[in-house]
């Protein structure tokens, strides 16, 4: 059996369940895959495909990233190609939560990018295996990574790549409750996006600042934000980056006791998580959940869904966000008065925090461990750890911090708004510009059509006097032919009639002359002289024949006799 065959079956088994859903795009893929031998094309094929499946149906997208890294070693193909499946592998293993899969993917693909010798992938590659660094909440490592991706990124300027190492360092930043350089981080790459056009980077920046206003406690700056990134997301049909904005809104909105409008968005997240089995947002929605629960006193409901929310956690390994769901049981347990379970989620969540030291979820612990504290009587433990908390929230939220924040938000709006004044005074500048183009436009095609008419007018004008000029020409000679006409006819009875009168006269005055017997000599001269007479007039009347004939008869008549 071919390679071709094996790899039609393969397909067959692995996407029979969503052939329905297969585009143009995924049909002429297959069709290469299925009418091509095993080349390079072959392997591209497969590398689109599991670049579309990894964020959908991850294990479609890990089996044909696999089997490009396989046909890609086997047609001896270029190390790009096998790093561009090697990243899906890395992307399609996140979604699976395998993150121990995803990082050796991931390095597997900056290696692939180091002998292709292509920075920019480098960069990537470093930029994602930083992302999987935070999901196992070892900050130091994550922030290490994107810095390093930072300084691959400058040295090719890859502005786009820049702007999104920004923002990564702002995310960690935000994780470690160092909100002031997070949102110094996020608004440079705010407004890099927005000079590059990128919405659907634009429209997830706008969502890690709405996070950042959201646990400093400035609810209406995160709604402002959340809805600018809705709006976008919307537009873009960006699915994944709305649901993630949703629920950001959502949780803004149990900070705000709107519950029924938290669950609104909430379950619009689910809808859209749930088409690619997102484990690790499903996890926090979970969360969501148990709060809502809490908030409206239910805390054995709540329970159960932060009993849910760990152990979604702790299938995918994902140490980052197990603190929150475990201090809610706490909370829960607490409320229940179920002290000893209380304190073991306690005690887990501290074991991980110090592992994380995400500061925002330090001062969540302070606030439930003194509220264990005073159930259970301990008044001293309570009373220390509120001061813990009392301190915590000093370091967050101290003065300098939020009078810092507050003026990156007045700076970002400003240049938002200076920068909406120069486009409107460029777009001013184009009107005018546009105005005075058609003005003068106008100017010269009404110059250009006054000197056509003057051009058209003289042409007439010549063309009537030429007009005249001919009919009085024709009429010239029209009289010119009349009057050389009347001549020849005149000529014409001149020589056939009088002359030739005249020359019979001769001739019978001539034969008198033979036959006649002169009485005198005298009679003889007068006779001879009378034929004399009648011999010039004869030559006198062919002269003005002839004379009359017009010249170019004459000429005619020439060229007649001489032919």
């Amino acid at each position: 059996m071919t390679v071709r065959y094996l790899l039609l079956d393969a397909f067959l088994l692995l996407t029979c369940s969503s052939l329905s859903a297969q585009n143009k795009q995924s049909d002429s893929l297959y069709r290469v895959l299925a009418h091509t031998p095993v080349d390079t094309h072959t392997v591209k094929a497969m590398i689109s495909l599991a670049e579309q499946y990894a964020w959908t149906i991850p294990d479609s997208g890990l089996y044909y990233a696999k089997e490009a890294i396989r046909l890609n070693q086997e047609v001896k193909g270029r190390p790009k190609l096998s790093a561009a499946a090697w990243n899906s592998v890395g992307y399609a293993s996140y979604m699976k939560a395998k993150y121990a899969q995803a990082l050796e993917a991931f390095r597997q693909y900056y290696a692939f990018s180091k002998k292709a010798g292509d920075k920019v992938h480098m960069a990537f590659a470093l930029n994602n295996e930083g992302n999987i660094q935070i999901e196992l909440a070892d900050y130091s490592k994550a922030l290490d990574l994107y810095k390093q991706a930072l300084e691959l990124r400058q040295s090719v300027k890859d502005s786009s790549g820049i702007a999104m190492s920004f923002n990564n360092i702002g995310f960690v930043y935000k994780d470690i409750g160092d909100y002031e350089n997070a949102l110094s981080n996020f608004f440079y790459a705010l407004r890099e996006y927005e000079k590059l056009k990128d919405e659907k980077a634009v429209a997830k920046t706008h969502n890690f600042i709405a996070i950042v206003f959201g646990k400093k406690n400035d609810l209406e700056k995160a709604i402002e934000h959340l809805e600018e990134a809705i709006r976008i997301q919307n537009a873009t049909g960006d699915d994944n980056e709305l649901a993630i904005s949703r629920q950001t809104l959502g949780s803004i909105y149990i900070k705000q006791n709107k519950l029924d409008e938290a669950l609104r968005e909430i379950r619009e997240a689910i809808r859209i998580y749930e088409k690619p089995g997102d484990k690790r947002q499903l996890a926090m929605v979970n969360q969501d959940y148990a709060e809502i629960h809490m908030l409206r006193n239910q805390s054995d409901s709540a329970l159960i869904y932060f009993k849910e929310a760990d152990r979604q956690n702790v299938a995918i390994g994902n140490k980052r966000n197990r603190v929150a769901p475990l201090l809610g049981m706490a909370e829960a347990q607490t409320s229940l008065k179920m002290f000893a379970a209380a304190r073991i989620s306690l005690d887990s969540a501290y074991s991980i925090l110090q592992l994380t030291d995400r500061k925002d979820d330090l001062r969540k612990y302070y606030e439930i461990a003194a509220r264990y504290h005073a159930a259970t009587g301990n008044h001293q433990r309570a009373y220390y750890f509120q001061q813990q908390l009392t301190n915590i929230k000093d370091t967050l939220l101290n003065e300098q911090n939020v009078k810092a924040m507050a003026d990156m938000s007045v700076k970002y709006q400003t240049e938002k708004k200076e920068q909406a004044i120069l486009l409107q005074r460029a777009e001013l500048r184009q009107k005018n510009l546009l105005i005075w183009g058609v003005a003068g436009a106008f100017v010269l095609v009404c110059a250009l059509g006054l000197s056509y008419y003057r051009r058209y007018r003289l042409k007439q004008q010549t063309r009537l006097q030429q007009e005249i000029l001919k009919q009085q020409e024709l009429a010239t000679r029209a009289v010119i032919k009349a009057e050389e006409d009347e001549r020849q006819r005149i000529a014409r009875d001149l020589h056939d009639g009088v002359g030739q009168m005249m020359s019979a006269a001769k001739m019978n005055l001539s034969a008198f002359e033979s036959n006649a017997v002169h009485a005198s000599p005298d009679q003889a001269l007068s006779l001879e002289k009378i034929i004399g007479l009648v011999d010039e007039s004869c030559k006198e009347i062919r002269n003005v024949s002839h004379n009359m004939m017009p010249n170019a008869l004459l000429k005619k008549q020439s060229c007649q006799r001489g032919a």
